[in-house]
């Protein structure tokens, strides 16, 4: 391959970019075009960043002088679909509207291991709790004295829509532990 050149501009467009960049794939990739361009052979270039001799082609191309492209960024991508629902986070909110108790369950108050204990069961899957905090904050919900509660904000204080579905059924075993940890 010859020897990959960049015009005095677009060398100064990529320094620029990788003193502002966040993204660590982008300054390597603006860090790969600059080395190229100040002479360095591929291999060498690949071994310190850490990538295949290929990957430092593939970039070299994709931001050839021809194609004047920018952006180093990967292209957005969709990701795997979320197994979460509506449905799931309507369940979650019905039962912290309800207590632990009136849905079979021990415990005196909703804390994340007994959340995920009683969708876990109703759902027939496992439930990560991580996943299951991440959504209840989204949902408006903290975690206050012992217990989640919904944020003041005005926005996420609207009336509950009402469910046709009826409550639930008490799903919860007796071999349930009332964890305090959320």
């Amino acid at each position: 391959m010859p020897q990959f050149t960049l015009s005095e501009g677009q060398a100064e467009k990529l320094r620029a970019e990788m003193t502002r960049v966040k993204s660590s794939q982008v300054y390597r990739r603006a860090a790969a075009l600059l080395a190229a361009h100040q002479g360095f052979s591929i291999s060498n270039i690949a071994s310190l960043l850490g990538v295949t001799r290929q990957t430092v082609y593939n970039w070299i191309e994709t931001y050839s002088p021809e194609g004047k492209r920018l952006d180093l960024s990967d292209a957005p991508r969709s990701g795997r679909p979320s197994l979460w629902t509506k449905e799931i986070d309507e369940l979650v909110m019905r039962a912290l509207a309800s207590s632990p108790q009136s849905l079979g369950c021990p415990a005196s108050q909703w804390n994340a291991a007994t959340l995920r204990h009683h969708l876990e069961l109703a759902l027939g899957r496992a439930v990560c709790d991580e996943t299951l905090r991440r959504r209840l904050r989204r949902l408006g919900y903290h975690w206050q004295n012992g217990r989640y509660v919904r944020r003041n904000d005005s926005s996420l204080n609207q009336p509950m829509p009402v469910m046709e579905t009826p409550a639930p059924a008490p799903i919860c075993q007796n071999n349930y532990v009332d964890a305090a940890v959320a």
